[in-house]
């Protein structure tokens, strides 16, 4: 998470504007913003928003759409998907935050091959050999049984999905990138999560 210092000029009053920050990841509601307004000869509608967060006071843009109700219709950056996993090593954590990223923001493609990356950085942080083939890290997961019986389908997925996005030339969707999110998330958990709470429940 980025803390911006310092503090923003000439902003207008938000009234308590309701928005998920992609930066800190909270649900917030901003005091301040900027307004993109233009006037539709009765009053002033708000066509966009730069929203600032009161708790990080990163800037958000929240494009709204006129033709319904002034919701908003997009934001940049967007809210981040899935949840943080904690006690995650630091390699493994950065890869992950960074899946999230592009996901969120509809880079599927390249959430896809970096989830393949992750699968690679887990097994080394559960005592594979670096610099191996990606053929050989899954086997070890596979034959060291960190992967659940029932799961190792999706591990075929992330590789075949990986490998279509790294030699092939249609993208990858949104339904198969927010699956291979979900597992991701799942297989971390197993792995790194709720073996950490075990071991403060026995102390």
């Amino acid at each position: 998470m980025i803390k911006i210092e310092g503090q923003w000029i000439d902003t207008d009053d938000a009234g308590s504007l309701k928005f998920e920050c992609s930066n800190c990841n909270n649900k917030v509601a901003a005091k301040d913003a900027y307004y993109n307004r233009f006037d539709n000869f009765t009053y002033f509608v708000d066509a966009a928003v730069i929203a600032i967060c009161p708790y990080c006071d990163f800037s958000t843009l929240l494009i709204k759409d006129i033709s319904k109700n002034n919701e908003v219709k997009q934001q940049i950056p967007a809210p981040r998907i899935g949840s943080k996993v904690p006690n995650l090593p630091s390699d493994i954590d950065a890869i992950y935050n960074e899946i999230q990223i592009c996901i969120s923001n509809n880079a599927f493609t390249a959430g896809v091959i970096l989830a393949r990356k992750l699968l690679m950085n887990v097994a080394v942080s559960q005592g594979a050999k670096e610099n191996e083939s990606f053929y050989y890290y899954v086997k070890f997961l596979d034959e060291e049984n960190y992967i659940p019986k029932n799961s190792k389908g999706w591990v075929d997925i992330i590789r075949g999905k990986g490998n279509d996005a790294t030699h092939k030339i249609p993208s990858i969707d949104k339904s198969d990138a927010y699956s291979i999110l979900e597992f991701t998330s799942m297989l971390l958990r197993l792995l790194y999560e709720f073996p950490a709470k075990l071991n403060q429940e026995k102390i």
